[in-house]
């Protein structure tokens, strides 16, 4: 009898075991196929009166590609003033909709990791994050480049001014109401 007792709390122990390790395989990260995402995403900029593509004079507007040549994945953040060229070394699922992607510089021994979290799906926003040495956590809110038609453009104006009379113009343009600007230079949007 002692031994049937035993053998029936051998097998719950078991089982409870085996259960425990089921629930501590869903918490761990899973592969993710990086190129299932899109390729292009536009940055977007947050306004008084909503999301915008903010063309800047003298800066652009970042964008981040994705791309797959030969057997390398790459990353690649350019458009403003510096551009960023990565190698994907890996790409995982976690906390339910992140996707961590690992990166190395291409041309440097340096590792970095991003984050991507969907911010509005329906509208094909996300928002990748990363920290750079320096200057700390930056997050690029970015919209499916396909999708960048449903954002206004502004284009920047460019002005070729020196000193304190231009100081008080780009002064004066900054402070704006940023739905006038839209309104102003929505004639230039090339979508």
């Amino acid at each position: 009898m002692k031994t049937f007792w035993l053998s029936i709390v051998l097998i719950c122990t078991l089982v409870a075991c085996k259960e425990n390790s089921k629930t501590g395989n869903d918490n761990k990260e899973k592969p993710f196929d990086i190129l299932s995402m899109p390729a292009d995403w536009v940055t977007l900029k947050k306004t008084d009166s909503g999301m915008i593509v903010f063309n800047s004079c003298d800066g652009g507007n970042p964008i981040l590609s994705i791309s797959k040549v030969k057997d390398t994945i790459g990353l690649l953040i350019h458009g403003s003033q510096e551009d960023y060229d990565y190698v994907v070394l890996g790409c995982e699922l976690i906390e339910k909709d992140t996707i961590l992607v690992k990166v190395k510089w291409r041309n440097w021994e340096g590792s970095q990791d991003f984050k991507f979290v969907w911010v509005d799906k329906a509208k094909q926003v996300g928002k990748w994050i990363t920290t750079f040495k320096g200057i700390g956590e930056v997050d690029y809110v970015c919209v499916n480049s396909i999708f960048q038609k449903n954002f206004k453009t502004v284009n920047q104006p460019c002005r070729e001014c020196w000193g304190d009379e231009c100081d008080e113009k780009d002064s004066l343009w900054m402070k704006k109401d940023s739905a006038a600007v839209i309104q102003d230079t929505s004639a230039n949007n090339n979508l």
